[in-house]
């Protein structure tokens, strides 16, 4: 079925259909119902003819009539109404089908010239428009924005599913919700997936195959696990391929041959063609070592390992420590009162700062603590600048620490605290042993 500018393909007893573009399928989308046919001819439902021609069907009650609203009727109708320029409203087929989930891509018209998505039906940026180019994708219902030559992605209710950060997104996966990032001249897939084992996997950065050839689709990824993955179709293996202990695969990124090259951590190399699975080099690591030596190695790696989690579990307690006083006393107070307390007029201002104190903790504050491979230790985050799509750089509670000289004052800055509540409950359990012996003595005098 030919729309124009797509083509429909319907399959009988399926509730899919294709949509292709320049004789390229784009596209693959559910229908309410399986395509049915009679008497040599196919058959589907409303939902299924609206998707296929991109249009809505609308019957009116006091009419009896059914109306018949095509895409570029209704962007254009919704763009008069909010009074936006028709040249401001989006150019491409696959934006304009945002109009379909009630969703609009428009341009400013001041000279900024940024673009936002609106909801039509109540007239609200769910994007707002401080963009410098948005794009749909109608399958995934998500939008592709970009701001200062970086990208990101949203789902239709502007929720963040990638920042803002980004020098290139690609989407691998609809289904599986994947998408191939490239960042600082790395690609890589930025998710965590579960193996058939229960183990959580993420994949190595830049060690990934993507290609599609025989009408069919390839995604291979190396997982942190040493474990290479297909995420679609299987690749080629060689016969007796060890799927274990794998360092590096690379990528097929910016080359057309159908070769990786797979370097496992002993130093062994395999190299072959992922279409044929033919073998093209192979390079062997000699084995120097005897059982003792490999024995006293292994029983070396697992000292060293103990000691690392044993590190990092004590470091985390720390961390998990300074959070509660965070919670406590956000960094924001804690330079006030230090400038406070090293002010001779302490008192004059103390009121001041309570009232301060009182008010900020309204405001609470939840934070996040992330371990840093390359610092080895926990930094932890305040949520709310962590989830906030507008900075590219979040600066975490640590480095505010050190910057403002706060190491010292979070130490011990909260252990006056304690010491003042403390002192306030021994002051009210005295007072508490003195109200029950004068209740004793009276009763004891009644029974005189």
């Amino acid at each position: 079925m030919d729309n124009g500018e797509e083509i429909a393909l319907f399959t009988v007893s399926s509730n899919t259909i294709i949509i292709s573009r320049d004789g390229f399928p784009i596209e693959q989308v559910e229908i309410d119902k399986k395509v049915v046919e009679k008497d040599g001819e196919l058959y589907t439902t409303e939902d299924g003819i609206e998707k296929a021609f991109n249009i809505i069907f609308e019957y009116a009650e006091d009419t009896k009539t059914i109306n018949i609203y095509t895409l570029d009727y209704l962007v254009t109708a919704y763009l008069q109404q909010y009074k936006l320029d028709e040249k401001n409203g989006p150019e491409t087929i696959s934006d304009k089908k945002a109009i379909l989930e009630g969703l609009l891509i428009y341009q400013t018209d001041d000279s900024n010239k940024k673009y936002g998505v609106m909801n039509v039906s109540t007239g609200k940026n769910v994007l707002e428009a401080k963009y410098d180019l948005i794009s749909y994708f109608p399958y995934s219902s998500q939008f592709l924005v970009e701001s200062n030559g970086k990208y990101g992605m949203t789902d239709a209710s502007g929720k963040i599913k990638l920042k803002v950060a980004y020098d290139e997104i690609r989407i691998c996966d609809n289904e599986l919700g994947l998408y191939l990032v490239k960042e600082n001249n790395l690609y890589g897939i930025p998710v965590s997936f579960v193996n058939n084992t229960g183990e959580e996997i993420t994949p190595v950065a830049n060690n990934l195959i993507v290609d599609s050839y025989n009408g069919k689709e390839y995604e291979t990824i190396l997982g942190s696990d040493g474990k290479m993955y297909d995420l679609k179709e299987e690749i080629e293996y060689p016969e007796e391929f060890e799927n274990k202990d794998i360092e590096s695969i690379g990528n097929n990124l910016e080359t057309e041959e159908k070769e990786v090259e797979v370097k496992y951590k002993n130093g062994d190399i395999v190299k072959f063609n992922y279409q044929t699975g033919e073998i093209i080099k192979t390079s062997k690591t000699e084995n120097k070592q005897n059982l003792l030596e490999y024995i006293g190695d292994k029983l070396t790696e697992i000292g060293e390992e103990k000691t690392k989690v044993e590190s990092i579990s004590t470091k985390y307690e720390e961390s998990k420590e300074l959070e509660n006083k965070l919670e406590d006393l956000p960094i924001e107070e804690a330079i006030q009162k230090n400038s406070t307390e090293t002010n001779e007029n302490r008192n004059d201002v103390s009121e001041k700062n309570e009232n301060e104190e009182s008010n900020n903790s309204e405001k609470e504050k939840k934070y996040i603590s992330i371990y840093n491979e390359e610092k080895g230790e926990y930094q932890i985050y305040n949520e709310a600048e962590l989830l906030d799509a507008e900075k590219e750089e979040v600066e975490s509670e640590n480095e505010k620490i050190e910057a403002n000289n706060l190491k010292e004052y979070y130490a011990k800055g909260l252990e006056s605290k304690d010491e003042k509540q403390g002192i306030v409950w021994i002051v009210i359990s005295i007072i508490g042993v003195g109200i029950v012996l004068l209740i004793l003595r009276k009763n004891l005098k009644k029974k005189r």
